[in-house]
């Protein structure tokens, strides 16, 4: 009889240790501080910072306030995201404009960074989430036919501080991400990406080109910082050389094979 009791009393034991270590456990799916879902309570957990898949939208929001100025992220499921804080550095300021497609990867801040407390304002802002961004870009959303075909002449344009920060082929475009100072930003169709029509004799052989714009000059006064993204349509290079070639312009270069 006793030998039964204490079986009990340790099957007892065990039970109730079970459930304690079961309801210490954190939920992978849940957060238990969050809003009702009707799923037994909580929400979804955040992203982790490392996923840059989030696809969102650029939008402006009136007396909003983050990293940004009044520039907040609409997700494709419609939530606005109040960009507070961002856990990377860049070498040059980031130009976001209104509509920008962008992908990104954030955490949810508990209590938010910025001094929304600051701005009065008549306009109710939208329901939304403080985040601190792990990692943002922008979306080339660019269509093909939008892409100017290279300019072959003889031309000698002026030499203009146009920074080449990132390049990608695709297929006979080349896509060029560019920063520049200026007073403001220039439309896309103002840049120029011209070659004279000559190949270097190098291995790989190497062909000279120039990205300039009318309206950017060396005597800039303004301090102010901007990037576009462009595509220009190389094929005038591509079909002409065969085997690998680079492309230079100024420092940059990017091998085209």
């Amino acid at each position: 009889m006793k030998t039964i009791q204490f079986m009990n009393y340790r099957l007892a034991t065990f039970l109730v240790a079970f459930v304690l270590l079961f309801a210490s456990c954190d939920n992978p799916i849940f957060d238990p501080g969050g809003e009702g879902n009707g799923n037994g309570g909580g929400k979804p957990k955040d992203p982790p910072p490392t996923d840059c898949s989030i696809k969102g939208t650029m939008v402006r929001v009136p007396c909003a306030f983050g990293i940004y100025g009044d520039l907040w992220i609409k997700t494709d499921n419609g939530k606005y995201l109040q960009p507070c804080e961002q856990s990377f550095t860049t070498l040059v300021a980031m130009e976001l404009k209104d509509g920008d497609r962008v992908e990104f990867g954030y955490t949810a801040q508990s209590k938010s960074s910025c001094d929304n407390d600051e701005i009065r304002c008549l306009a109710a802002l939208p329901e939304h989430q403080s985040v601190s961004l792990s990692c943002i870009r922008v979306i080339d959303t660019k269509p093909i036919g939008d892409c100017p075909s290279l300019v072959v002449d003889y031309t000698n344009y002026p030499e203009n501080v146009i920074q080449v920060l990132e390049s990608k082929m695709d297929g006979n475009l080349l896509k060029l991400k560019v920063g520049y100072s200026g007073c403001s930003q220039i439309d896309d169709k103002d840049f120029l990406l011209s070659w004279k029509g000559e190949v270097q004799e190098s291995y790989p052989a190497r062909a000279l080109l120039q990205l300039s714009s009318p309206f950017i000059t060396d005597g800039i006064t303004c301090q102010a910082y901007f990037t576009n993204d462009l595509c220009f349509d190389v094929a005038a290079i591509t079909k002409l050389n065969q085997g690998a070639i680079y492309l230079n312009i100024g420092t940059h270069s990017i091998l085209v094979k």
